[in-house]
């Protein structure tokens, strides 16, 4: 059961073993360099060093799922600002 978390994770982030039965890698939920995303496997859980976001395998699923949905709202947002912009160039070129 406990592998399950590091099988899960492990589909949408790269982690290598660590010590004690932890694995780390680079956080999914910020910008970082050097891995500060650790998962244990004996606790089933996760944290990140960097940003501090923590839980198990649940948590996991609802914060990536929470990160996409930012993402795709910022990319409507540049989308729709963009069609603005043009709509107003046009209409001034008139």
């Amino acid at each position: 059961m406990a592998k399950d978390i590091i099988q899960a994770i492990g589909l949408s982030i790269n982690l290598k073993g660590f010590k004690n039965g932890n694995h780390i890698g680079l956080c999914p939920f910020h910008k970082e360099k050097t891995p500060s995303f650790v998962v244990s496997e004996k606790k089933n859980r996760f944290y990140c060093l960097g940003c501090g976001k923590a839980g198990d395998g649940d948590d996991y699923i609802r914060l990536m799922q929470e990160s996409a949905l930012s993402a795709q709202i910022k990319y409507l947002q540049l989308k729709a600002k963009n069609i603005l912009n043009k709509k107003n160039k046009m209409g001034k070129n008139e």
